[in-house]
């Protein structure tokens, strides 16, 4: 499986992860029930774990699909529509891997204040999450010339 197809395989898994637990860990810390935040945590702990190889698998995707693009002014618009992809890729990659370990904190001691953090940590990196797909759409959406596709 070369590095496109394996980033379309795991990329969703960070971004599904993020949302739903960071979904779960604010209704469960605002009704106070325990079985919703662990459930949000634990979502948030796997997201952390997942994105790096989502990253990963799309920082060489994107090094072969700026290969197989076709005259200059496609690799100068797919080149932006890529930094701006990686931009978020990043940021949300680092905001997901804090969230997770802040989830694993948690997990192992519950507190108030830390409880406070994850949500705020989950919800920055939730969002984040969907503002790097959003980017990364508009690479084989966005109506890009491509060759080979």
């Amino acid at each position: 499986m070369g590095p496109s197809l394996t980033h379309l395989a795991v990329h969703h898994f960070p971004v599904v992860l993020a949302l739903a637990g960071a979904t779960a860990f604010l209704v469960g810390f605002v009704s106070r029930r325990a079985p919703a935040q662990q459930y949000g945590a634990l979502s948030l702990l796997l997201a952390g774990a997942t994105a790096p190889a989502a990253y990963l698998s799309g920082r060489w995707a994107a090094a072969e699909l700026a290969s197989r693009s076709a005259g200059v002014d496609a690799r100068a618009t797919l080149g932006s529509v890529l930094e701006a992809h990686a931009l978020y890729g990043t940021l949300a990659t680092l905001a997901l891997i804090a969230a997770g370990v802040t989830a694993a904190v948690w997990l192992r001691r519950a507190g108030r204040r830390l409880g406070v953090a994850l949500v705020a940590l989950a919800v920055f990196a939730a969002l984040l999450s969907m503002a790097a797909g959003w980017k990364g759409g508009f690479i084989l959406h966005g109506g890009l010339p491509v060759a080979g596709r």
